[in-house]
């Protein structure tokens, strides 16, 4: 693994939080200062694309990256644009009894207002 690619991973794996591409990219540009925008991306789809690392699409936005691969979903909020985990459970099980095939996989991004952003 080449020296970006372990910084780009670390960087991920030291954050609580999810991060995009500018994040992730200023925070190793910190510890790497010749680190390419470039880099970061190649390597951002390299990692998600072999199970390092989860890419969250976002409709309205950039791409967000999780450290966390466990199947799970998550929540958005539309003001502050934090994302958390969630584990609503048995929602791949009620999938598959809909369609009445096996699901593969899925993506659930659960829109919603954070109690940080709640003014009532």
């Amino acid at each position: 693994m080449t020296a970006q690619r372990k910084l780009i991973l670390k960087v991920i794996n030291d954050t609580c939080e999810h991060m995009n591409a500018e994040q992730i990219y200023m925070a190793a540009k910190a510890e790497m200062p010749g680190i390419a925008m470039a880099t970061v991306y190649n390597n951002l789809k390299y990692l998600s694309d072999n199970d390092y690392i989860r890419k969250i699409g976002v409709s309205d936005g950039a791409d967000f990256y999780d450290r966390n691969i466990i199947p799970h979903d998550h929540a958005i909020c539309d003001k502050c644009g934090g994302i958390a985990d969630i584990n609503p459970g048995g929602i791949r099980e009620a999938l598959e009894k809909s369609i009445g095939s096996k699901v593969t996989h899925y993506d659930l991004n659960v829109h919603y207002i954070c109690p940080g952003c709640r003014t009532w």
